[in-house]
């Protein structure tokens, strides 16, 4: 069978060549061009956007926790292979949202601040310092970038934990970030 080259458009009425402008279906092109079809799904999506969105995050709530590695994994691996783009994502939503990453930092800051205990004297503030290079030299060492996790996490649901050493431990980014505020 031999396919046409070229195609009226049943939307906008315009005849375009067949290859790039119109899909294939099956066993036809499609009666819309790819521009018409692009515009119309475009508007009807922002006629039923809260619909959508509330079908979305159903699905995502199920879907996630299912999932969670997965997604975990192919984030990391997008970021990984995306660095400048990451970096431009993360300065674009920075310069956005100051407030919640001024926010977020004073809210760690102050549970790290209040988790470290009056009876912490100097050797054991030391231990905390040599376990933050030690987790900074396995990241040059391995080439891996490795951050120093609180096991009992000082702003978690059920219980918050303290700074010290014995609630450190040194996990890998994804790992650590995985974890999230999590106790395993």
């Amino acid at each position: 069978m031999e396919r046409m080259t070229e195609k009226q458009c049943a939307c906008c009425k315009v005849v375009k060549p067949t290859e790039n402008n119109f899909a294939w279906e099956k066993t036809r092109f499609s009666s819309w061009c790819r521009d018409c079809k692009k515009i119309k799904k475009r508007e009807w999506y922002l006629k039923n956007s809260e619909t959508e969105k509330a079908k979305a995050k159903e699905a995502y709530k199920t879907y996630y926790p299912e999932n969670k590695e997965k997604i975990s994994l192919r984030v990391v691996e997008w970021q990984q292979k995306n660095k400048e783009k990451y970096s431009e994502k993360s300065k674009r939503w920075y310069a956005k949202n100051k407030h919640k990453a001024f926010a977020n930092s004073a809210k760690y800051r102050a549970a790290k601040t209040n988790a470290c205990p009056s009876w912490l004297d100097d050797v054991m503030k030391k231990e905390i310092e040599l376990i933050y290079l030690k987790a900074n030299k396995i990241s040059i060492e391995t080439g891996v970038e490795h951050e120093v996790d609180h096991i009992v996490p000082l702003r978690g649901e059920i219980v918050c934990g303290l700074h010290v050493p014995w609630n450190l431990q040194i996990l890998s980014q994804f790992d650590n970030r995985s974890k999230r505020n999590n106790l395993e």
